[in-house]
């Protein structure tokens, strides 16, 4: 999704939404000079919650694994993609989903 739909989505600025992806809060992919936002990291009322956190893990360039790990369904979760968990905001799932990845990111023994 391109950063001018982004703004549109939440409401902001597209200087906003850069601000938000320098600050680790958005998953932004690079494509050339610019980035896209993958439109699975939206709820229908703004970001999926506990995002920010679980990109927190991988850091800012390592967007790829951070989409990678969201997108790969996790036995430790019941077989859902953390994406889901997070999109079910349960705060059963958090925890587990922050673990997992926090091990993804890391060493795989956190």
């Amino acid at each position: 999704m391109p950063v001018s739909n982004v703004a549109k989505l939440l409401g902001i600025s597209r200087q906003a939404v850069d601000k938000r992806r320098r600050e680790g809060k958005l998953l932004a992919i690079p494509r050339g000079a610019d980035y896209v936002y993958p439109a699975c990291e939206f709820a229908d009322d703004g970001v999926v919650p506990g995002l920010a956190e679980i990109l927190g893990q991988f850091g800012l360039q390592r967007s790829w694994a951070a989409l990678a790990f969201l997108v790969t369904p996790d036995d430790q979760l019941g077989g859902l993609l953390p994406l889901k968990a997070l999109h079910r905001n349960d705060a059963r799932l958090r925890e587990p989903t922050l673990r997992l990845a926090r091990a993804a990111a890391g060493d795989g023994f956190s």
